[in-house]
């Protein structure tokens, strides 16, 4: 008997029911698993920490019908200045400048199954659930959350004074470091911080080809005996450069020698759950209909907080008036 049998029985018993209360209890237990592993398995979930809250936090826009969040920014310190004795502080206004999050709906598609189908199943029908629905769902929640960044990066090594980034930070978003190195990867590192926010830098994303480029460095390259505890450990449990680094196998997202850069969940922005990983079951006769959703909302309020390094051409600085 498969380790799954009982469990597989005991759900299928609840869908097959025609008590409707029976199809939400499983329902309802399938979307908790889902929960779990979302959090397992997202790049935006492991970057943006989500926030769950309800819809009373919605607002109206005049632009739109789509419900809306709007938040405060941390206002801009106007500095301090020596007086002399006698004489007092000039006045600034403080004004919170106000950023707004939108929501959408993700789905997956609906699937059918025969539920005599389902009974033979050896594998873990939750699992099913998770493979089928789960991760569709969590590639769409990368894509729009990649999709975001890149509008914010700029051009690649940019050097038009209107490109978004550099316009915005008075550093590209987006630069080549030349081949893999210690040097290399310092320089890459540095991209955050030499925005004119000169912010910390948290969290990195790259794919397995990159870490495969990584290991391929020499011993003195990768830092002594780093290089050994990366072939012991792998990347879970040592971080890059002091960055903790979040390996993916999406290269559509990630592509090879390229590393993404992010700042600490504070400065980058919010990843609001209305509603989280959801399962819709409904029995019509023995077909079962089962689909997967969720309602959220994505937004980067600091372009500053990511920066992209390629590990391709030649080495270029985070800021172009630094180049000789």
């Amino acid at each position: 008997m498969s380790k799954h049998t009982l469990e597989n029985a005991r759900l299928l018993e609840m869908l097959q029911s025609d008590d409707p209360s029976r199809h939400k209890e499983a329902a309802e237990g399938t979307s908790e698993y889902l929960h779990l592993r979302a959090h397992e398995n997202g790049i935006a979930r492991a970057v943006m920490e989500p926030e769950t809250i309800t819809p009373s936090e919605f607002t109206q826009q005049v632009d739109t019908d789509k419900p809306c969040v709007v938040r405060n920014m941390e206002p801009s310190s106007a500095g301090a200045v020596n007086l002399s004795l006698g004489i007092g502080p000039n006045d600034a206004y403080i004004g919170a400048p106000k950023y707004r999050v939108m929501f959408d709906r993700i789905a997956s598609k609906r699937y059918t199954a025969d539920v005599a189908q389902l009974s033979t199943y050896t594998y873990s029908l939750k699992e099913l659930f998770n493979e089928l629905i789960l991760k569709d769902m969590l590639y769409r929640e990368d894509v729009n959350m990649f999709s975001s960044v890149e509008s914010g990066l700029g051009s690649r090594n940019a050097t038009d004074a209107d490109d978004i980034h550099l316009k915005q930070t008075g550093a590209r978003g987006w630069i080549t470091v030349g081949s893999y190195s210690r040097q290399a990867m310092a320089l890459a590192r540095n991209g955050i911080g030499e925005t004119d926010n000169a912010l910390p830098v948290e969290t990195c994303v790259i794919n397995h080809s990159f870490v495969s480029n990584i290991l391929g460095m020499d011993h003195d390259a990768l830092g002594g005996s780093g290089a050994e505890d990366l072939f012991k450990n792998g990347w879970t449990k040592m971080p890059l450069m002091g960055m903790q680094a979040i390996v993916t196998i999406k290269r559509d997202l990630v592509p090879n020698d390229s590393i993404f850069m992010f700042a600490p969940q504070d400065y980058i922005g919010d990843f609001l759950i209305v509603t989280d990983a959801t399962m819709s079951f409904k029995k019509e006769d023995y077909m079962l209909k089962f689909f997967g959703y969720e309602y959220l909302g994505q937004c980067w309020k600091n372009i500053a907080a990511f920066a992209r390094a390629d590990f391709t051409g030649t080495a270029e600085d985070w800021r172009p008036d630094l180049e000789s």
